[in-house]
């Protein structure tokens, strides 16, 4: 279940884990990542224990387009990441990238604030688990200068989908 509420804290409530625990990735000048926890009272507390996330680092760029990552829990347990034009599967137990894809093809950022759209369409359990995402839209590069000149640029008209378990996905 994919939960998208802003916190006044510049960060991002991302995505609930199998353990019930809610996962936050990434925020303003947030390359880090740290869980919460649920408790019986129906309130959060959280562990205070920012993990650093490198990948964060990198897909920032002048315009801050990778300020809240899409994420997607994959069949394996495994987080699948896309910040800015770039995506990676993340082990969040073990604090490590498994394996890092390659740039969407333009290199136009794709998420908040250029906001695409990012899904994992339905997996079909009688077959074998080959979990693609699909990725729509978004803004040029240099839509947001553009906005404050007062020429606003048509979003992406552009999808892709990549099959993340293929040995070179394209």
């Amino acid at each position: 279940m994919s939960v998208n509420r802003q916190r006044k804290s510049r960060r991002n409530l991302q995505f609930i884990l199998p353990d019930g625990r809610i996962i936050i990735v990434g925020g303003r000048a947030q390359f880090n990542y740290e869980f919460y926890h649920g408790n019986s009272q129906g309130s959060s507390s959280s562990s205070h224990k920012a993990v650093w996330l490198n990948f964060l680092r990198e897909t920032r760029d002048d315009d801050e387009n990778n300020l809240y990552p899409f994420v997607h829990l994959l069949p394996n347990g495994n987080l699948f990441i896309f910040a800015n034009s770039r995506s990676v599967v993340f082990d969040y137990k073990q604090n490590r990238i498994i394996r890092e894809f390659l740039a969407i093809n333009g290199g136009d950022p794709r998420n908040y604030p250029s906001s695409g759209s990012l899904v994992l369409p339905p997996i079909d359990e009688n077959r074998p688990l080959e979990p693609k995402v699909m990725l729509c839209g978004g803004a040029s590069r240099n839509a947001f200068q553009l906005v404050k000149k007062g020429t606003f640029s048509r979003a992406a008209s552009t999808c892709g989908c990549l099959k993340i378990t293929d040995e070179q996905p394209t």
